[in-house]
């Protein structure tokens, strides 16, 4: 509940007009605070490096305020994707839960499973350097698109394309040739 509300700060200030960060909307300013403050969180004592005014927890009242909804968060199993790209392993790996217990044998991130660093099929990271100014790359690639507004945008390969959809984890459509 706490997140939800710090996220509906932000929206509240995108509503009204008021620039709640810097920084690449990373450093959290005391307008946003304020907004905060006023949907049920607390201010915090000082800005933290960084990320500035952003660690506004819950005020009591507000729990109190919103119990019905918390207990009924509480009571569903939701996942808590720590790794967007070790949920993708392992859904490539066959596991019936791919948001089970990570049991560490994963070994992500390195591009030695086929997967870019970022962890995803075709990325831009993967790929031996080739002659064209090694760069870890090579090939034609070309945009595509998925059903975010705005559009998330990737480039991928032919080869890639070609083996199947590849999924927006954000709105959930595929992405399409730009």
């Amino acid at each position: 509940m706490e997140t939800l509300l710090h996220e509906a700060a932000h929206a509240l200030a995108h509503v009204r007009g008021v620039k709640d960060t810097s920084s690449g909307y990373r450093y959290h300013n005391k307008r946003f605070v304020r907004l905060a403050v006023e949907l049920g969180l607390s201010a915090p004592a000082e800005p933290a490096p960084t990320i500035g005014w952003s660690h506004c927890p819950i005020t009591d009242a507000t729990t109190e305020r919103y119990r019905a909804p918390i207990e009924a968060l509480d009571a569903e199993r939701l996942p808590y994707l720590d790794s967007p790209q070790r949920v993708l392993q392992r859904l490539t790996d066959g596991h019936d839960d791919p948001v089970g217990p990570y049991d560490g044998s994963d070994d992500l991130g390195d591009g030695e499973d086929g997967l870019g660093v970022d962890g995803f099929p075709g990325s831009l990271t993967t790929g031996p350097a080739s002659s064209t100014g090694g760069r870890g790359r090579s090939g034609a690639r070309f945009g595509v698109c998925c059903g975010c507004t705005p559009p998330r945008r990737l480039q991928v390969t032919p080869a890639t394309w070609e083996r199947g959809s590849i999924g927006c984890g954000a709105c959930g459509q595929d992405f399409a040739p730009a």
